[in-house]
């Protein structure tokens, strides 16, 4: 559990990292979902980047925080 009480979805903890499929950015963070999860019915994981990432990449996020439904973050560097 979180500080908020809300258990993490799917065995993601706080701090840990997931890996995220971007389709969609808004004004303030990206988002996207694991790929495991659908983007119909599973929340999203909505995360922060310096490193500029497009839509349809992969990308790792550090999970920072949790609700019921969504994940949020920030994006790893990206390793060469």
């Amino acid at each position: 559990q979180d500080k908020t009480g809300c258990e993490p979805k799917k065995g993601c903890k706080v701090e840990n990292c997931a890996k995220c499929n971007l389709y969609d950015e808004d004004k303030e963070m990206y988002f996207g979902h694991n790929y495991a999860n659908s983007p119909d019915i599973d929340g999203l994981i909505y995360f922060n980047s310096k490193y500029d990432p497009q839509i349809g990449d992969f990308v790792s996020v550090k999970i920072k925080e949790v609700d019921p439904y969504d994940l949020y973050g920030t994006e790893q560097k990206k390793k060469n």
